[in-house]
């Protein structure tokens, strides 16, 4: 998506520069300081913002897979709420602390799984964290990217055929432990 719509907005220019003169548009970035330059874009730029995206997508994705399953059809809109506020969260704390100045800061809110998709790879690329603490929150994001899929895995059968309400975060808990009992004891 992203990569789709930035291939849209370079064809419009270029569309557009064919008919009107875009010449105010240059003078407009360049007055307002964005450059390649500042922005440090590079192939490695490019490649730390698509193992972000893809890990942070794998994260919600699962998050959203557990969370939907375990609801009824009525139960859907909150349950695609709680992840909008989930991510909300993260990305809120990746703008209200990007200007802190703060080094403990930005190392807490680039290790913190919800928050480290958007804040990691935005605290590399200003230089505010080294790439060995970019390729720690790879790490703990893939942690608990597999923790979840394990989760998904072993009450994913149990969460089809369960009835009643939405299931709480207790109710998972429960069926886990259900199913390590039943398989147990059928060995």
């Amino acid at each position: 998506l992203v990569a789709s719509l930035a291939a849209v907005m370079g064809i419009s220019y270029v569309v557009t520069g064919q008919f009107a003169d875009t010449s105010v548009m240059q003078q407009q970035i360049a007055a307002s300081g964005i450059s390649a330059d500042i922005l440090n874009i590079s192939p490695v730029t490019v490649l730390i913002l698509l193992v972000s995206l893809f890990l942070g997508y794998l994260q919600v994705s699962l998050l959203s897979g557990l969370i939907g399953t375990g609801c009824s059809t009525e139960d859907v809109e909150p349950a695609n709420l709680t992840i909008v506020l989930l991510v909300m969260v993260g990305y809120m704390a990746a703008i209200m602390t990007i200007g802190s100045g703060n080094p403990v800061l930005a190392y807490v809110v680039s290790l913190c799984p919800v928050a480290s998709m958007f804040c990691a790879p935005v605290r590399y690329l200003i230089g505010d964290i080294g790439f060995g603490m970019l390729a720690f929150s790879w790490v703990l994001q893939l942690a608990v990217i597999l923790f979840l899929a394990y989760v998904c895995a072993r009450i994913y059968r149990a969460l089809m055929m369960y009835r009643g309400n939405r299931m709480k975060f207790g109710g998972w808990i429960k069926l886990l432990r259900q199913n390590r009992v039943k398989e147990a004891e059928s060995r």
